[in-house]
């Protein structure tokens, strides 16, 4: 018994371990270009969910960091891409739009667009002045990355782990006035969160540049293709055309200035890393919020509290994410970014209290938080 458990999971090369984790992604892309209408087909493609999140969780500090990243971010990314997709099916079996899971994984965000005409058609020189411009931003940002890189590794011996979760540090500043964070840590922090916000515009970057390359190249080869092909290489030539359009020129970028953000509402909701919006709000605010609020003769404090269950609902979700992350890279449980997302939705929720009832937002009709639109 001990032998057999001793070998679970079974060791295997680095590669052998990222095309199992490939495998599972295609088994489930292939499993859903059709809805699941049958028991079977829908435990199936929920079973190859689990095991896709599952794998990192299993094979964490068996790899280097950077190494198990590649895939623990896409096992908890596109894990929650295939909950948010299944979860359409949770009380029908058939949907009016249905979309292959496939087909999701080039959108989204809704709502998000600039205000250029469907129409607009740019030219190859305007093609050409994005990718030219992409690849400087590309190039600054790879250079200040790698630059702030060196700096943390100069400094590594900054990089130590707290002894206690950063909610409860932030307790004790309280309860006993000992500081939650001293100055090395504060710089170790600060650095960090440069290098998140340069190493997600990087590759951000990256896929706007190879989107631009591609289509200057159906734009050369195909100049004349349109809505009215009929041929079915040329429709799908034209489908490919009008993505690449929409994400270059009519697609705002992931950050929006964060540093100028005015309050949580502003920096979580509108400047912040706006990529995975409706997955917070489709897996954790909406069910959350319609189960406090089923009973429609709820009073005005009820449906208050039901916003902020889902408000907290949405940053626990996040919360997960970013724990995953750090335990499945660093094969570390510290809690230290579970308690910290979780802390600033308590901010959040304070924040957005204290301004409602002094009438901050009275000229908003929206709920309070865009992401959750």
């Amino acid at each position: 018994m001990t032998d057999i458990d001793s070998s679970f999971p079974p060791e295997m090369s680095f590669d052998n371990y990222k095309l199992l984790s490939n495998l599972i992604l295609v088994s489930f892309i292939s499993l859903s270009f059709r809805s699941p209408k049958s028991f079977l087909h829908l435990a199936t493609l929920i079973t190859l969910t689990i095991c896709f999140m599952i794998q990192p969780i299993l094979y964490r500090g068996r790899y280097p960091a950077n190494e198990q990243a590649s895939v623990a971010g896409l096992g908890i990314i596109l894990g929650f891409k295939m909950c948010f997709w299944l979860k359409k099916f949770a009380s029908s079996h058939s949907i009016d739009d249905f979309q292959p899971f496939f087909y999701t994984l080039f959108y989204w965000r809704k709502n998000v667009t600039s205000g250029k005409k469907e129409d607009f058609q740019p030219t190859n020189k305007q093609i050409l002045q994005n990718i030219v411009e992409r690849s400087i931003y590309l190039f600054i940002r790879w250079i200040i990355f790698e630059s702030c890189f060196k700096v943390m590794d100069m400094y590594s011996d900054i990089n130590e782990i707290p002894s206690s979760p950063y909610f409860f540090r932030i307790l004790d500043m309280f309860r006993t006035g000992a500081s939650p964070i001293t100055m090395k840590s504060l710089l170790l922090c600060s650095f960090y969160m440069v290098l998140v916000y340069l190493l997600v515009s990087k590759n951000y970057d990256t896929f706007l540049l190879i989107s631009g390359i591609i289509l200057l190249f159906l734009n050369v080869i195909f100049p004349t293709v349109n809505d009215k092909e009929k041929s079915f290489l040329k429709g799908k030539i034209f489908s490919v055309k009008r993505w690449c359009i929409s994400f270059l020129f009519d697609t705002r970028y992931i950050f929006d200035s964060p540093w100028l953000s005015t309050s949580p509402r502003d920096l979580w909701s509108f400047r912040w890393h706006t990529l995975y919006n409706d997955i917070w709000k489709e897996l954790a605010y909406v069910p959350l919020k319609h189960y406090l609020t089923e009973d429609n003769s709820l009073s005005e404090n009820r449906k208050n509290l039901a916003q902020i269950g889902g408000i907290m609902g949405a940053f626990f979700l996040s919360a997960i994410l970013h724990e995953y992350l750090t335990w499945t890279e660093m094969n570390e449980l510290t809690l230290e970014q579970f308690y910290f997302f979780l802390f600033h939705g308590i901010i959040f929720v304070i924040w957005e209290l204290i301004c409602i009832s002094n009438g901050c937002y009275h000229q908003h009709s929206q709920t309070s938080i865009s992401v959750l639109n």
